[in-house]
């Protein structure tokens, strides 16, 4: 099971290039007593998986997008939950991207992120609750 203090060694394996804002996130929290906030370096995920798709770096986006169905496949709940109501949710903030579109990412979904995805989606649109309803 993949942990909160785990979950980011996968990311820089698949993507390098973001250890530096890794390193700088660490640095910054370095000591909270509640851990490190994780929620908050997903947005800065989010918004390098939008450059990488904006240059066509498709190859490394796929590997970050493997990851995350990673977390959401073996993660403690912690994880499970950052990858959805931080990842899935942020990829669908507008906000979030420069020269993309939420519509966009739909292709590098996996199985379990594509289930989320839409359940995120229902929420926003429905008021549905983000529950796993499929046992």
């Amino acid at each position: 099971m993949i942990n909160r203090d785990q979950m980011f060694e996968p990311i820089l394996v698949a993507y390098p290039n973001f250890s530096s804002k890794w390193q700088e996130f660490v640095d910054e929290w370095a000591g909270d007593p509640e851990g490190l906030p994780n929620y908050l370096l997903i947005s800065d995920l989010v918004r390098e998986c939008s450059g990488l798709l904006s240059s066509g770096r498709t190859k490394e986006l796929g590997q970050i997008f493997e990851v995350v169905e990673t977390w959401l496949i073996e993660g403690e709940p912690y994880v499970k939950e950052a990858a959805t109501v931080g990842f899935i949710e942020d990829l669908q903030n507008e906000n979030l991207h420069v020269g993309t579109e939420p519509k966009d990412f739909v292709q590098y979904l996996k199985p379990e992120s594509a289930f989320w995805w839409r359940k995120v989606e229902d929420f926003w649109q429905r008021g549905t609750l983000l529950v796993d309803d499929r046992h």
